[in-house]
C-alpha cells in the first residue's frame, strides 16, 4: 500500500461520527435523561413509610455494623450502611444512590435485551429501539 493510501485509511477513521463509534451512547444518554426526569423531584423528599425503621432507627445501618443476613435484603442494607457512613442522614444521598442503581440496572437490561434481540432477524436500528424500550420499563 502506498504512503498516500495508508494516510487516507488512517484519516478516514478519525472523522467517523460519534454515534457510529459509540452506538450505545445515544440509548444510554436517553435512558439517563428519562431516569433523571422520573427521579428529579425525589431528591428533596424526606424519608417516608418504613424508612424510619430500616434506616434511621436501625442500629446496624447507623453504626456501620453491616450483617449479610439482615432480613434477606443484604444488598439493600449494604447500600443503606454505605450511605450512612458517607453522608449520615442526608436524605438526598439515599435518593441519589437509588437513582444511580436504577440507572445502572436499566443499562444492564438494555445490554441484555440487545444481546437477546441479536438472535432475532431484525435490523440494528429496531434492535436498539426494542432494547431501549425494554430498559425504559
Amino acid at each position: 500500500m502506498s504512503r498516500k493510501r495508508r494516510s487516507r485509511a488512517r484519516d478516514s477513521g478519525r472523522h467517523e461520527p460519534a454515534l457510529q463509534k459509540f452506538p450505545w451512547a445515544l440509548p444510554a444518554g436517553l435512558l439517563f435523561l428519562a431516569a433523571l426526569i422520573a427521579y428529579w423531584n425525589s431528591f428533596r423528599v424526606p424519608l417516608v413509610f418504613d424508612d424510619l425503621l430500616t434506616i434511621q432507627r436501625n442500629a446496624g445501618v447507623r453504626f456501620g455494623e453491616f450483617h449479610w443476613g439482615l432480613a434477606g435484603r443484604a444488598v439493600l442494607y449494604l447500600t443503606f450502611t454505605l450511605n450512612y457512613v458517607w453522608s449520615g442522614q442526608e436524605v438526598w444521598s439515599y435518593h441519589f444512590i437509588n437513582f444511580c442503581l436504577h440507572f445502572l440496572n436499566g443499562l444492564l437490561v438494555f445490554v441484555l435485551a440487545e444481546q437477546v434481540f441479536r438472535h432475532v432477524e431484525i435490523n440494528e436500528q429496531r434492535r436498539r429501539l426494542y432494547a431501549g424500550l425494554a430498559a425504559a420499563f
